[in-house]
């Protein structure tokens, strides 16, 4: 018998699927992790985390609900396109990923596929689900709870009083019906997958009637994880009425450093606004870190992420003189500029670089959750370079609630924290502001926007003066220029393109109201 190309892990979240998946994948003949490939966007497992993202098919994506098999394998040979082993894709599927119900059968039911059904209780799903929306900590293993101070006691008094809902309870006994009803490969209990971890990848190997490599359980780390700090970066070239608010609000939520940028004819102005907020650290002309850079137009990044495959094929890329990497012209050279001036004079361990018109909070969460979902994601085995942070597009002026929904079949919008070490050493590496790039080896995850969100308004002003506001935003690119090279005419057609997309939004998505903030 053929090894299968796809082996589904069905379980929920909170289950130890991560743990068991990544497992599998290294004890197992030419696995890979595929992650929550159903997902657009997972906690950094969605398939719009792959390095491939942007060359997956568009329709296959739209269509994924109906046509689970054909999207995984396609997935799949976008993963596997450089292994020269028949390689086996090992991907998660849960309750709530958006697949058909006839979809999910005939998937298990291929040939070419084996599934294992992990199952955790229904209590231990909810109330973990439950405390990491209420404590941003998700931890994938206990060892990391252990490492942050007080947080696996205060998680031990949480769990023993904690019960399920009876409608989750319901839910989550139908799913698990279902999945014995569709007669699936093998069945792993989650204190087998997590506790006794050999002798459970053994019994899947067994089943599959292959090989096994020995697993070799990644080891604890045992130092504890210091509390993270963060500095944010932004440039000011306008809107000066809006930075005392957006000061107060960030030193409110406890940011550790904030860097500003302002150009010359607001730069006193800005000085003005900061002087009474002692987070701000640094305050330097806009103008003078361009020309500390010569004015540098274009950046180094990762071949496989997005910042070139998006821009493919276009006058926008070209071949970088270090290896795997491409070099994009930038829309805008500043940003990259300033994150670099910045963060060699900044000392917390994680920046991000946001504008004025973004408010890092999160959507329902504790104002400051920022830290704790930082410091727990800097205590696991395997610490992520960045994170990607959702943006909720809000509407109207800074006191609305109101956001546009975003369309699941949509690339959603981010922005990302980085730590300062994980920055690319070269100083000409950056890709953009929505993925910065990092060192070879190091990797986003996306946080929840439960846990960690931007608000950003960028439509305050747009029904006073819509036109006004959008010749502003082109103006800043260059695009008012009488000549303009290939580069950016391109740059320019792109962002017309991009704010009529935001006009149409604007007028057309559904919205919806940010739930109340957790003390």
């Amino acid at each position: 018998m053929p090894p299968p190309k796809l082996l589904l892990v069905l379980s929920e979240q909170r289950s130890g699927s991560t743990f068991f998946s990544e497992a599998l994948a290294s004890v197992l003949p030419c696995g890979i992790a595929l992650g929550e490939t159903m997902q657009l966007n997972a906690g950094g497992e969605g398939f719009d985390q792959q390095p491939f993202a942007a060359a997956l098919n568009t329709r296959l994506r739209h269509r994924r609900s109906s046509m689970a098999r054909a999207w995984l394998m396609h997935v799949r040979s976008h993963a596997c396109a450089k292994r020269t082993c028949e390689c086996i894709g090992v991907v998660k599927l849960f309750r709530t990923h958006p697949v058909g119900s006839l979809a999910l059968r005939r998937l298990v039911k291929s040939p070419d596929v084996a599934s294992i059904v992990l199952e955790r209780n229904a209590s231990g799903v909810e109330c973990s689900l439950r405390w990491a929306r209420q404590t941003s900590d998700f931890s994938i293993v206990p060892n990391e709870r252990r490492r942050v101070s007080g947080q696996f006691e205060a998680h031990a008094r949480f769990r023993s009083r904690c019960a399920p809902t009876p409608n989750f309870v319901a839910q989550h006994n139908a799913w698990f019906a279902q999945l014995r009803r569709l007669r699936t490969t093998l069945h792993v209990p989650f204190h087998e997958a997590t506790q006794r971890t050999t002798e459970a990848l053994q019994r899947v190997a067994t089943a599959l009637r292959l090989p096994a490599s020995p697993w070799v359980a990644p080891p604890a780390n045992e130092v504890p994880a210091l509390p993270a700090t963060l500095g944010l970066i932004t440039i000011v070239r306008r809107r000066v009425d809006r930075l005392a608010q957006w000061l107060a609000h960030h030193s409110g939520i406890g940011v550790n450093e904030i860097a500003l940028y302002s150009t010359s004819e607001v730069h006193h102005a800005v000085a003005q606004s900061a002087s009474s907020h002692g987070a701000v650290k640094l305050h330097g002309r806009l103008e003078a870190v361009i020309n500390a850079s010569s004015g540098r137009e274009w950046s180094y990044a990762w071949k496989r992420g997005a910042s070139c495959l998006r821009v493919q094929n276009t006058s926008l890329v070209r071949d970088a003189p270090l290896r795997d990497m491409c070099e994009r012209r930038m829309y805008m050279p500043e940003q990259a500029q300033v994150v670099r001036h910045a963060a060699s004079r900044l000392n917390s361990t994680w920046l991000l670089h946001i504008d004025v018109d973004e408010h890092l909070s999160s959507n329902g969460g504790p104002p400051n959750a920022w830290r704790s979902y930082l410091t727990t994601v800097s205590a696991r085995n395997r610490v992520p370079g960045g994170v990607y942070v959702p943006q909720l597009q809000m509407v109207g002026s800074l006191d609305n609630a109101e956001y546009l929904l975003h369309h699941s079949d949509r690339w959603e919008e981010n922005k990302c924290l980085v730590q300062r070490r994980a920055l690319h050493e070269d100083p000409r590496a950056f890709g953009s502001v929505h993925e910065i790039t990092l060192k070879r080896g190091k990797f986003y995850v996306s946080a929840p926007a439960r846990v960690l969100a931007l608000l950003h308004y960028r439509y305050v002003g747009w029904n006073v003066d819509r036109r006004a506001e959008i010749d502003t935003r082109t103006r800043e690119l260059g695009c008012d220029r009488a000549k303009q090279d290939e580069q950016l005419a391109q740059i320019c057609k792109y962002k017309r393109q991009e704010i009529a997309r935001w006009s149409t939004q604007l007028d057309r998505q559904p919205r919806a109201r940010l739930r109340s903030q957790q003390s």
